[in-house]
């Protein structure tokens, strides 16, 4: 007997005493992936078969299985296991990190067992295992419901050939290959051979090769709904096949694979389309195709690693805890995508937004539910674009990152879901009831009714421009209510007690920055924020005009005529600044990016945040370079203000160079304010600033990725509710 084993797995021996799971284990697998229950006695106690420390062995047993599994390791449980309880908990393990979990079961006599047992130190009683093994028949018929991705029952024989291969699921390349990224194609093969072209690949029948060496990498769902699906499957088999592309399935790939096989699918949502196609061709030519989709499908990976782990391909997404393992749980979340459980009025899957609190390294590139337009969010891009339906096909190029379309020659299919662009009404008036979020942490965050008619009135008085409200800069905590130099010095002790060693310290002229939108153009400015003018700046609480239109206006066309939108390939900008306005000279200091139209960057650490504005900065002479310092958290604060005495400056921002940093798994205040004026103090005001940071962070990477409608202002809601909350600590 040979099986298959993926690299993460929790392997369950589950047998009675002396059917041989120990001696089973040990010729399988390495001594250091197998946890056993004896030996954890042996380390607690000195004694393996000391019965009276089976409470701390078993905490120890459960503690080694967890680090291992913490390490993406492969762990064989060796314990007797023959209580639905028992392997309950080492189900639970498995599945909570997400490991594909296996049962092997040692069907072994009872008479073969005792024999075992009495050539043995420590001999188990006969009436031990009689009991044993009916508790393990018994077990055995409702195993398979159990929740094991896998169940093998092994008698005497298969135990002694048992034989096994570690796999792994997905495909890690060392090498720094340049690659474009193709979702849901959906037998679009006109528009893939536009693509191919456009993107500078040479053809050759129904091969393609590109001159610089790159590969395509099919992002899955090559099948269904479009008119020339045979056609797409050839050309994807033979860049394959060639070393010129790699494939991953998704889920549509997954159900003509099992229609292939002659299990029971049901023909429609654009199968029917496939199978229409596939019954045309003649006999011997159906008969290739579906070998080499059979062998294609067998073959691939469900996601794909690149670049040493930088660059995740999944069809229908993945979370970051997921990265690295297979279990049933992930292998339905990469074909599916993160499906709820609900469905909507048209009885389509309510799905959960993954994307929004995706914050992990490698770039993930999915498919799966069209959307309008490809847009970044945390270092995530869902590609697809609706090609069958009448939208675009369309390549992410990595690692360049920029995005090449082509449009669909045709409305192939209709019905699915086609997200729409946003609804761009926002109606105060509409939040009414109380509101209940969650930030990136899954902290529940609630508004009672009378904060959020609080809010609503804050909001109101910027209502002629809540179209471009799309981020809140949250109001910062101070570390106490003394002197400036007592404020900088505390703030520097709360790094430096939190093993940073090094801070930023940056000048402000107002303890409230605003927040910039600079657009290509009034059509840009028109489409995003149904803006009449190309650039906007707001402030919440600021009452006078942040900035005038003369101002905004030359801003506007300066970054413009330099070349800003086409070098960085985006259609909007947006800033978090501080202004000095003195008489008629106004300057303005760019403090943060944001965003572009594609990305947000408020994940991005301090300094990148510095490198971009040094470049931004050129762009306009109304621009100020940002004076910000790095200091050691040793140096003295009178050291720190005379290192800025040039100007009068009214508050100093002490910020990590991190932009979400951390301390032995909490986390740490961000940012801390240091001004003379009034302020507010204490942890709770530190927990509430980090809220506004979490809740601005997802309305606007909701905003981007043009999901869920207007569900992004909630947000905005939460975020300016939270700032209400900071000001009212300051009274």
């Amino acid at each position: 007997m040979k099986i298959e084993i993926p690299a993460t797995s929790l392997i369950v021996l589950c047998g009675i005493a002396g059917c041989g799971k120990s001696t089973f284990a040990l010729k399988n697998f390495k001594d250091t992936e197998v946890v056993s229950s004896d030996r954890c006695r042996a380390l607690v106690s000195d004694d393996e078969e000391n019965m009276e420390v089976s409470k701390e062995a078993f905490e120890l047993f459960y503690y080694i299985i967890k680090k291992r599994m913490n390490l993406k390791k492969l762990v064989v449980a060796d314990s007797t296991a023959v209580s639905h309880e028992a392997r309950r908990k080492l189900l639970d393990l498995a599945e909570d990190n997400n490991y594909y979990s296996i049962l092997l079961a040692f069907d072994i006599s009872t008479e073969i067992a005792i024999e075992r047992n009495n050539l043995r130190q420590r001999k188990v009683s006969r009436y031990v295992i009689e009991k044993q093994y009916a508790a393990f028949l018994k077990s055995l018929k409702s195993v398979e419901n159990e929740g094991f991705d896998k169940v093998i029952v092994l008698n005497e024989n298969d135990a002694d050939d048992f034989k096994h291969e570690i796999v792994s699921y997905n495909i890690e390349t060392e090498d720094k290959a340049l690659f474009d990224i193709i979702s849901d194609v959906h037998g679009c093969c006109t528009e893939l051979e536009m693509l191919l072209d456009k993107l500078g690949y040479r053809k050759n029948g129904f091969k393609y090769s590109h001159p610089d060496g790159r590969k395509v990498v099919f992002a899955g769902d090559i099948v269904d709904r479009g008119p020339r699906t045979m056609d797409t499957i050839r050309t994807v088999i033979n860049m394959v096949n060639s070393g010129n592309a790699l494939y991953i399935p998704g889920n549509h790939c997954n159900k003509f694979y099992r229609y292939l096989k002659g299990s029971k699918v049901q023909i429609k949502n654009g199968l029917e389309t496939t199978v229409k196609e596939y019954e045309k061709l003649e006999k011997s030519e159906a008969k290739k195709i579906k070998n080499d989709f059979l062998e294609l499908y067998e073959n691939s990976p469900l996601y794909l690693m690149l670049d040493n782990g930088n660059l995740v391909v999944a069809h229908a997404g993945i979370k970051e805890e997921m990265i690295g393992k297979l279990s049933k749980k992930i292998i339905d979340f990469v074909l599916y995508g993160d499906v709820t459980g609900e469905v909507d009025d048209k009885g389509l899957p309510i799905r959960g937004d993954w994307a929004a609190n995706y914050y992990g390294k490698p770039m993930i590139v999915y498919g799966h539910t069209p959307v309008s337009k490809a847009v970044f969010v945390n270092n995530t891009i869902n590609i697809d674009q609706g090609a069958s339906m009448g939208g675009s096909l369309t390549a992410l190029r990595y690692p360049e990152k920029g995005l090449v379309s082509v449009q669909s020659q045709g409305t192939y299919y209709r019905g699915g879901r086609q997200q729409k662009e946003m609804e761009r009404e926002i109606k105060l008036d509409d939040y009414k009831e109380s509101l209940s979020l969650r930030d990136r942490h899954d902290h529940k965050i609630k508004i009672d009714f009378a904060e959020l008619r609080n809010t609503v009135d804050t909001l109101r008085a910027k209502e002629d421009i809540i179209k471009w409200i799309i981020y809140i800069p949250p109001i910062l905590p101070s570390i106490n209510n003394e002197s400036l130099e007592s404020q900088l010095q505390n703030s520097m002790k709360y790094y430096k007690e939190r093993s940073f060693d090094k801070v930023i310290i940056e000048p402000r002229f107002s303890s409230e920055s605003i927040i910039m939108i600079i657009c290509r153009d009034e059509l840009c400015a028109a489409g995003y924020f149904k803006g009449d003018s190309p650039a906007m700046a707001y402030s919440i609480y600021r009452e006078e005009i942040v900035l005038n239109d003369r101002v905004l206006m030359k801003l506007q066309a300066d970054i413009k005529a330099k070349g800003y939108f086409e070098k960085y390939n985006t259609e909007f900008l947006v800033i978090e600044a501080d202004v000095l306005s003195q008489a008629d000279d106004i300057s303005i200091v760019p403090v943060k990016i944001i965003s572009h139209s594609c990305e947000a960057y408020t994940n991005k650490d301090n300094p990148w945040q510095r490198d971009s504005i040094e470049r931004l900065i050129e762009y306009s002479n109304i621009f100020r370079r940002n004076l910000n310092q790095i200091f050691d958290t040793d140096t003295e604060a009178n050291s720190i203000i005379s290192k800025f005495s040039q100007e009068r400056y009214n508050s100093y921002v002490v910020k990590s160079e991190k932009s979400r940093p951390e301390y032995k798994g909490r986390i740490v205040q961000p940012e801390i304010l240091c001004t003379r004026e009034p302020l507010c103090t204490g942890l709770d005001s530190f927990r509430q600033s980090v809220y506004s940071y979490d809740l601005s962070d997802i309305a606007l990477n909701k905003f981007l990725n043009k999901k869920m409608s207007n569900r992004y202002f909630e947000y905005i809601i939460g975020a300016v509710t939270i700032n209400n909350r900071m000001i009212k600590m300051r009274e």
